[in-house]
């Protein structure tokens, strides 16, 4: 079984101010998650966000813009019917859920639509009640949010159904559509900020089933909006309008049969030309895509990827994968993976990419000296980096420490490397160190170093800070050292230090090593303690030259079983099973405040078969 719902809700939107794409989903422990992409880089994550268990596994989230703001925001009604928002500023750290109206005003898992009220820097958030009434949730820049004002009629459509926005393109002017209970096509709408209109009967009654799914865009290179159905023989179908026109349609698209009625539709520009796309996934589970140029004929489906990758007219999300001019379609598959599909430009499509299941945690659990390791099957590797970023400030109640413990392959002398930042609870002003740790196999330590890094205003480690450790290598792959910087909450660096091995009193080149394998620890400082952390989260980001795997256990190729003495209550997010260069995994202090997962060890490490005795510094 997957991390996610096979063909359950996904979302995906720009996280404003950057290139980067994001794409949501509510995995199967009822926790938001994203999956995120900078530019052309790899995929990362998922990392979690919120409390788990607050939504139905797999539900509906929409995503988009607050408005007037660099915010993104995600919705979603939790488990008790209330709407829900989460955001992030810019690169920040995600918030919330902050709750919006009452709770039981809609089904738990209601679908969402979220826009501009176009003309105005206002963010609106529409969805039917209990009632079947259409209604909308508002927020003015960096207001208040407001609502539940009630739109056009109860009894309409079906509490929770489908819902979709769009500008009415040509006009200031917001439409909100709906398959009411008759099986016919609804538009509301608001000019800028006047009253609410509608509903406005479009089409014939009876032409899909109630509460189908609706997409909405512009047809790229002209001002006319597009409003698309399956219907009940399973036919594609437009309905649309030119600027203040009427509305038109509906024309039929493709041959009938090809999805289920009603099926769920996905719509968006291709990037980099003026065509227009939807997407379905027909009836044998396949990827399809219908086109049209400017204001040419509608053409396709087009297959993409392999046929029952996915459950017939399962959700679906469209975007541009932002910083690119590249289109991405997403969708979890029968196994619950995220799937992406994209073409480039007015290249072929590709895909799908498949990132995989969760790697499962190890056996003592993911949280304080237990968690992942990297490893590129017992290759040695190289250009190896931690980052830390800090988006909770981080307080411990006997300091903290970040540890990169290192694994050289059997029979190097230097078999146990370690490269740590930490923060003593009695230094005096508040000092980062950072540390260099080696041992041999045979339990002697080789190098123990420690140098100041950087002075902090207080024993917390703030909200916006980012530490990093990266390893130095020779043309062999040796480890020769690590560079170690700290950079403020302002982008300022404050801290940057190098510690070279063989500047090292009694280190000789003899004694160097490459790694063949890494994790890292975030625990107590020093000498086998045990820290609570009162507050604390950010992400870690792993990079090394080399593609790696995300393993449960160490690798059978390294030559000491090893693990850290020094405890936290810390927690670490799940890890993707698709190999990369690159991953992203999240950390916290666990809420409970109780030291977990404590494993016996040494002062830094031990070999698990030898009595476990703090050694060291």
């Amino acid at each position: 079984m997957g991390y996610f719902v096979p063909g359950g809700g996904i979302a995906a939107s720009e996280q404003f101010a950057f290139n980067q794409t994001d794409v949501f989903s509510v995995d199967e422990d009822g926790q938001l998650t994203v999956s995120w992409v900078d530019n052309a880089a790899e995929w990362q994550g998922p990392i979690t966000i919120g409390p788990s268990g607050i939504a139905a596994p797999g539900c509906f989230v929409a995503a988009c813009r607050q408005f007037g703001l660099n915010q993104t925001d995600v919705f979603l009604f939790d488990k008790n019917g209330q709407l829900n928002v989460f955001w992030v500023d810019n690169a920040g750290g995600w918030n919330g859920p902050e709750k919006i109206g009452p709770a039981g005003f809609a089904p738990a898992g209601s679908f969402i639509a979220a826009s501009q009220q176009i003309g105005l820097n206002q963010t609106d958030v529409f969805v039917v009640d209990k009632n079947g009434q259409l209604n909308v949730f508002w927020v003015d820049n960096a207001g208040a949010w407001n609502g539940p004002e009630k739109i056009g009629p109860a009894g309409i459509a079906a509490a929770g159904s489908f819902v979709a926005a769009s500008r009415q393109f040509g006009l200031s002017q917001t439409d909100v559509f709906l398959v009411d209970k008759t099986g016919q096509l609804n538009v509301f709408w608001v000019d800028n900020a006047g009253a609410w209109n509608g509903p406005q009967k479009i089409g014939a009654a009876g032409f899909s089933n109630a509460g189908s799914f609706i997409a909405a865009s512009q047809q790229f290179g002209l001002n006319q909006t597009d409003v698309f159905v399956v219907d009940k023989i399973g036919q594609l179908n437009v309905f649309w309008v030119d600027n203040a026109g009427a509305w038109n349609g509906p024309e039929k698209i493709g041959s009938a049969g090809v999805a289920n009625p009603g099926s769920f539709l996905a719509a968006s520009q291709q990037f980099g030309l003026s065509q227009t796309d939807v997407f379905v996934v027909d009836k044998s589970g396949q990827l399809n895509v219908f086109w049209v140029d400017n204001a040419g004929a509608w053409n396709g489906p087009e297959k993409i990827g392999p046929a029952g990758v996915a459950s017939a007219g399962c959700m679906l999300a469209a975007s541009q994968q932002f910083g690119l001019n590249q289109t991405d379609v997403f969708l979890m598959d029968k196994n619950g993976e995220l799937n992406i599909f994209w073409v480039d430009n007015a290249g072929a499509w590709n895909g799908p990419l498949v990132r995989g299941n969760p790697v499962p945690a190890p056996a003592a659990g993911l949280g304080s000296n237990s968690n992942y390791f990297l490893n590129s099957a017992c290759a040695n590797l190289t250009g190896v980096s931690v980052t830390i970023n800090v988006q909770t400030g981080i307080t411990g109640s006997d300091g903290f420490g970040f540890q990169l413990n290192a694994y050289s392959a059997k029979g190097d002398v230097d078999a146990a490397q370690q490269y740590l930042i930490y923060l003593s609870p009695t230094s005096n002003p508040p000092q980062l160190t950072c540390m260099v740790d080696n041992w041999t196999a045979s339990n002697s330590q080789i190098v123990n170093v420690q140098e100041k890094l950087a002075t902090l205003p207080t024993h917390t480690l703030p909200a916006g800070y980012q530490l990093k450790i990266t390893l130095q290598n020779d043309s062999k792959g040796n480890v020769t050292g690590a560079n170690y910087l700290a950079i403020d909450n302002t982008g300022k660096t404050i801290g940057n230090q190098t510690i070279t091995l063989l500047s090292q009193s009694g280190f000789s080149s003899t004694d160097l090593a490459p790694i063949t394998a890494y994790q890292l620890n975030f625990v107590d400082y020093l000498n086998g303690g045990k820290t609570v952390l009162s507050s604390g989260a950010g992400t870690i980001f792993y990079s090394a030259t080399n593609e790696v795997t995300v393993l449960s256990t160490e690798p059978s190729c390294v030559d000491w079983d090893y693990i850290t003495l020094e405890t936290a209550n810390s927690v670490y997010g799940v890890m993707c099973s698709t190999p990369s260069h690159t991953f992203t995994q999240s950390f916290a202090a666990d809420s409970s405040g109780a030291v977990i997962r404590k494993r016996g060890t040494m002062e830094h490490m031990t070999k698990l078969s030898e009595k476990l005795v703090p050694v060291g510094s």
